[in-house]
Formats: C-alpha cells, structure tokens, sequence
C-alpha cells in the first residue's frame, strides 16, 4: 500500500522531465511570437502555429506523464514566465484552469489514451494563449506601455482587431485546433514511442 501510494508522487525524474519540456515549450513559443509577432495581422496566428508546432515535442512529454501534477506545474511556471516578463496574468490564471482540465482528461484515460493525450494537449493550448486578452482588458497605461516598445500604430492596430466581438473566440478556437492538428502530427511522429509507452 506504501508502495502504490509513493508510486504516485512526482519523483525527480517526473520533475525533471517536466523542466525539460516547459523550457522547450517556452522557448519555442518565444521563438514563434517573435518570429510572427512583427506584423499586426500576422501576429494573429501565433495561437494557432504555436500550438501546432509544439504538438510535435509536447506528445513526447505527454508520452512520459503517467501523474497527476505534470501538466500543472509546467502551465503555472510558463504562465509565471510570461506574467514576470509583462505579458499578463491571464496565461497564469487560464493556463492553470486549462491544466487542471487536462490533467483530468489524462487521468480519466488512466494515462493510458493517445486520443486524451492529444485532446489533453489541445485544453491546455487555449489557457496558454490566453495573455491575447491583455489587449481587450488592458487600460489605457497598459496599451501606453506597449506602445513605447511596439509603436503607436502597432498597439492601435492590435487594438483595433480586438475590439471586434468575434476575434477573440476566433483566436482561443485555433489555439485548440492547432493543439489538436499539432497534437495528431506528434502522436503520428512518436506512433512507435506511443506504443511502448502503452498509449493506444
């Protein structure tokens, strides 16, 4: 008995593999955001490229994650992340929902699921994107700080787009089908690391 209940405690290795994984996941977000993030209209699309291009890495991670816990503290330390370098709290407070959601959706599988993984991966892709809310919620000093590093016409362009009723579900929408699509293409990708981890 003292044996199962320790079994389902985090260890270094699930710690460990969870550091790994966040780092990639915020790397590779960073990498996209700056990549698109230069062009008003462009920037647009981060949620939905983002989310699938780390459905590829993040199936490995999923792949691994046989505990609850896993997928929460990697979505509490990138909202924290993003929340320290200004961006927001929304990724933290929606991210950590989205987490919990998932975690659920994993364990409802007994870690058991490919299909919960990749559903899992795509919840948690709307709470980590959800820092696009700054910019419906943000005041003026808020849009002001942006602009001194973006520009006038950018922020008042960005602005712009968000004031429009129907952005904002459009952009949380494809955050979950690029987690989705992302997620279907890295369980394609791993299919054989899938089978050994006994996903199906």
């Amino acid at each position: 008995m003292e044996k199962q209940k320790n079994n389902k405690k985090l260890n270094g290795k699930d710690l460990l593999n969870t550091g790994i994984f966040t780092a990639i996941y915020f790397l590779i977000n960073l990498l996209v955001a700056a990549a698109l993030g230069l062009i008003p209209v462009v920037s647009m699309l981060i949620p939905l490229v983002s989310s699938l291009i780390l459905g590829i890495p993040m199936m490995l991670y999923f792949i691994r994650i046989k505990k609850f816990g896993m997928v929460l503290i990697t979505y509490i330390v990138y909202g924290v992340f993003l929340t320290l370098a200004g961006v927001g709290i929304y990724s933290l407070i929606f991210g950590t929902i989205c987490a919990l959601i998932a975690e659920l959706i994993l364990r409802s599988g007994k870690y058991q699921s490919a299909n919960r993984a990749v559903l899992a991966f795509a919840v948690v892709s709307i709470g980590a994107n959800a820092n696009v809310l700054q910019m419906v919620v943000a005041g003026g000093k808020a849009l002001a700080e942006k602009a001194a590093t973006y520009g006038t016409d950018y922020v008042n362009t960005i602005a712009g787009y968000y004031e429009r009723g129907w952005v904002l579900p459009v952009i949380f929408a494809s955050a979950f089908i690029g987690g989705l699509f992302g997620g279907l293409l890295g369980k394609a990708v791993f299919k054989k690391h899938f089978i050994r981890s006994g996903l199906v």
